[in-house]
C-alpha cells in the first residue's frame, strides 16, 4: 500500500437557494493539482442537502460551519 498525502480546501454553499453544495476551492496531490479527480468525486455527492426533499417550501438564506457543525438558516415559503 502507498499513502498519498491529498489537501483539499472546500466551501459549503447554497445554490439557487435550494441545495447545498460541497464546492472544491483548492487541491494539491503530491504537489500537483489534483482538481478534476476530486470534483469528479464531489459530483457525486452534490448537493449534500435538497429542500425538495421536504414537505415545506424553503429558501435557504445562509450556511456556516462552526465546531463541528453545519447551521443552515432559511425561511419557509409555503406547504407542498
Amino acid at each position: 500500500m502507498v499513502t498519498i498525502p491529498v489537501k483539499a480546501v472546500c466551501t459549503i454553499e447554497i445554490r439557487d437557494g435550494k441545495r447545498l453544495e460541497v464546492v472544491l476551492k483548492q487541491a494539491d496531490v503530491l504537489g500537483g493539482a489534483a482538481k478534476n479527480l476530486i470534483e469528479s468525486q464531489l459530483d457525486k455527492i452534490n448537493p449534500i442537502f435538497d429542500v425538495a426533499d421536504l414537505p415545506i417550501e424553503v429558501n435557504l438564506m445562509s450556511v456556516e460551519a462552526d465546531g463541528g457543525r453545519v447551521v443552515v438558516l432559511g425561511e419557509v415559503v409555503g406547504v407542498k
